[in-house]
Formats: structure tokens, C-alpha cells, sequence
């Protein structure tokens, strides 16, 4: 967890050590902002069915309480708290939004981790992939995965999500299928944006994005 200035404290002696999430914040006396930076591991291939031991579980689950450990600390102005990720950053972002009503705003870039059949029946690129050669060795349950990553699934917590968002996406993005970023954005229940990267892969708008991000959130908080 990052605050006042940019210090960074490492989050693993709090939680689950396979849960890689990171707070970077700014903060000051006057003006306490804080930005969460989510990333973590690839999408595991440990046969994603049953509920709980989906690795899914834990990290939605730490996200959640990372941000109420945020809300709650004494240096932060909680009501300027903002959720921000790109690819699976981008899916726990959304997912704070969607299970977090305190969140000031979301910034969401490329989210992984959204719409998972549409991904796998469209991309044979990873990690996706790994999604689709379980379902292909596992034939029998197929139904089953896409039941339980329902529970898990971006596009579900985008319609619960009521914060502002500005979400990113590129059209020529194979890892993480614009369509798929799409649904989740149509789905988002609160105010929204969408910027458009038509000629990008994953790497999205790259270092282009942070200055609108940063514009689009001066606007906001002003």
C-alpha cells in the first residue's frame, strides 16, 4: 500500500501470499487522493470448478478488503478514493467497483478477466488459452467452468458498479478481446467513458492514457 508521497509497503504479509495486489496513492494534509494500481498472476489453470478454492475468490475477496483497509485509513480522504488497473489490474478494479460503493471513481484499461466464454471462443491467445485447453481435456464440464466464473465474471460487476468509470479498450487487442471489454462496459451501471484505441494491441493507449485518465479525473474531483 502506497501513501503520502509514494512509499510503498508491501501487502503480503497481510494477505494470502498468492494474491498479488498493489496500492500505489498520493496523499497529502490538504488534498488526500488515492489511486489503487491492481495486478496479479495470469489466470491459473487449476480446473476453475469449485467455488471455494477458486484462486478468482481470493483475489476478489483481498481486493475488497485492501480497499476497506484504504477507507479506513486515518492520512486518506475517503471520499476520493479511486480504483485503477489495466488487464487483470483493469478486471480487480472493476470488481472493487462493482462490490464497493465508497469507490470515488474507476479507472479501467484493457480488464481481463470479463466475459470469459466470449473470450475463449474468440482468441486462442494466452492466458485465455489456458481457459480453453481445460475446457477442451474436460468436456464434461464445460458448463460446469462457465457457471462458476460466473460468479467471477467482470461483466457481472459492472452492472453493479455505480462510481464513475473511464474504461479503455483497443480494437486490435487479442489478449483481451475488445468485445469482451465492450460487454463490460455496456453493462456498467454507473456514469461512464470509454476511450477508443483502434490500431493498439494489450498495451492499450500505453503512456498516452494516463493524461486523459488524469484530466478525465480533475474534472471529476474538482
Amino acid at each position: 500500500m502506497a501513501v503520502d508521497g509514494g512509499t510503498v509497503v508491501d501487502m503480503a504479509d497481510v494477505f494470502e501470499e498468492f494474491v498479488a495486489v498493489v496500492a500505489a496513492g498520493m496523499a497529502s494534509e490538504h488534498d488526500a487522493l488515492l489511486v489503487t494500481e491492481a495486478t496479479g498472476r495470469p489466470l491459473p489453470a487449476l480446473g476453475p470448478h469449485e467455488i471455494d478454492d477458486e484462486l478468482l475468490n481470493g483475489i476478489w475477496r483481498n481486493a475488497g478488503r485492501l480497499h476497506a483497509l484504504r477507507v479506513a485509513h486515518r492520512r486518506l480522504d475517503a471520499s476520493r478514493i479511486v480504483v485503477a488497473g489495466a488487464s487483470q489490474g483493469g478486471g480487480i478494479a472493476q470488481a472493487v467497483a462493482g462490490l464497493r460503493r465508497d469507490v470515488r471513481a474507476a479507472l479501467i484499461d484493457v480488464p481481463f478477466l470479463t466475459h470469459f466464454r466470449r473470450a475463449t471462443e474468440i482468441t486462442d491467445a494466452y492466458p485465455y488459452q489456458e481457459l480453453a485447453a481445460f475446457c477442451a481435456n474436460n468436456r464434461d464440464r464445460i458448463e460446469q467452468v462457465f457457471d462458476t466464473l460466473g460468479y467471477f465474471d467482470g461483466v457481472n460487476f459492472a452492472a453493479r458498479a455505480t462510481a464513475p468509470a473511464l474504461y479503455s479498450v483497443a480494437l486490435m487487442d487479442d489478449v483481451c478481446p475488445p468485445s469482451t471489454v465492450f460487454a463490460a462496459y455496456n453493462h456498467y451501471a454507473g456514469p461512464k467513458q470509454l476511450q477508443i484505441w483502434p490500431y493498439n494491441r494489450h498495451e492499450g493507449g500505453a503512456t498516452f492514457q494516463p493524461p486523459i485518465q488524469l484530466r478525465w479525473l480533475r474534472d471529476l474531483l474538482a
